[in-house]
C-alpha cells in the first residue's frame, strides 16, 4: 500500500513539475542581451579555430631563419599584428627580418611578433605596438624572420647588452609566436603607408583579451647570447 501511494505521489509531482515549466516557472529563457553575448563567444571560438599557423625552420652557418604562414579560415577578416619597424635616417622603416626574442630557460628560444606585456621594472611612457596586416577570409599572409647567430635576445623596452651582460648558452628548441585579433568594437584601426607596405595601425581600448597567439614548436639546435642583466621575459599579451 506504502509503495502505491509513493508511486502516485511521484506521478503528481512530476506532472506540477511539467505544468510549472510550460507556465515559465523553469528555466528562464535568454533576454536578448545574453543571446547576443552567446552569438558572440561562439563567433569569437569559432574564428579562434579558423586561423592557422604554419611554419619551417633553418639554421645556416651565419643565421636562424624562420618562414611562417598565417591563414584566415574563418568568414570575416582578421589582423595578424607582425610588422615591426625601426628608424633609419629619421625615418621609420618596416624591419622585415626582426622579431622580438627571449630565452626561455632550460633550453628554448622564444621568437615573438605580437604585442608585449609592458616589463615590471620600469616606466614605459609610450607601449611598443607592431602594424598589422589585413588577413581576407581564406587568405593568408607570410613571413620571415632572420636572427644572426649566435642569436641576441630583443626587447623593444630595453637597450644593447654590453658584453659584460651575456653569456653563450646551447638551445635545442624554438617556438614561434605570431599575435593577431579579430576586427573588434573599440579599436580605431588606420591605414598608414611604410615604404611599399600598406598596413594597419590599431589603437583604441576594447575588451580583453587584447590579442590572441598562435604558437608553433620547433626542434632546433642553436646559441644564443643569454643576457645576465635585467631583462623582461614575460609571454605576449594573451599568452
Amino acid at each position: 500500500m506504502t509503495m502505491i501511494v509513493n508511486i502516485k505521489y511521484i506521478s503528481i509531482l512530476l506532472l506540477l513539475g511539467l505544468f510549472n515549466c510550460s507556465l515559465g516557472y523553469g528555466p528562464k529563457a535568454e533576454n536578448k542581451s545574453q543571446i547576443n553575448q552567446r552569438e558572440l563567444f561562439m563567433e569569437q571560438e569559432s574564428a579562434i579555430r579558423s586561423v592557422e599557423l604554419t611554419g619551417s625552420v633553418k639554421k645556416t652557418e651565419t643565421s636562424l631563419e624562420i618562414h611562417y604562414d598565417l591563414k584566415n579560415n574563418s568568414k570575416d577578416p582578421v589582423l595578424a599584428w607582425d610588422v615591426l619597424t625601426g628608424e633609419s635616417g629619421g625615418q621609420e622603416i618596416v624591419k622585415p627580418e626582426l622579431a622580438y626574442v627571449c630565452v626561455v630557460e632550460p633550453d628554448t628560444l622564444r621568437v615573438v611578433r605580437a604585442v608585449l606585456q609592458l616589463p615590471f621594472d620600469r616606466d614605459v611612457y609610450m607601449k611598443e605596438i607592431p602594424y598589422a596586416r589585413e588577413v581576407a577570409p581564406g587568405k593568408s599572409v607570410k613571413g620571415k624572420i632572420v636572427l644572426p647567430l649566435p642569436v641576441q635576445e630583443f626587447n623593444p623596452y630595453y637597450g644593447p647588452a654590453g658584453p659584460e651582460d651575456e653569456k653563450k648558452i646551447n638551445l635545442s628548441r624554438v617556438v614561434l609566436m605570431i599575435g593577431w585579433t579579430e576586427i573588434r568594437p573599440g579599436m580605431k584601426i588606420t591605414d598608414v603607408k611604410i615604404g611599399d607596405m600598406q598596413l594597419k595601425e590599431i589603437r583604441g581600448a576594447w575588451d580583453r583579451p587584447i590579442e590572441r597567439v598562435e604558437e608553433l614548436k620547433f626542434s632546433q639546435d642553436l646559441q644564443a647570447l643569454l643576457r645576465t642583466d635585467v631583462f623582461d621575459r614575460q609571454p605576449p599579451e594573451g599568452k
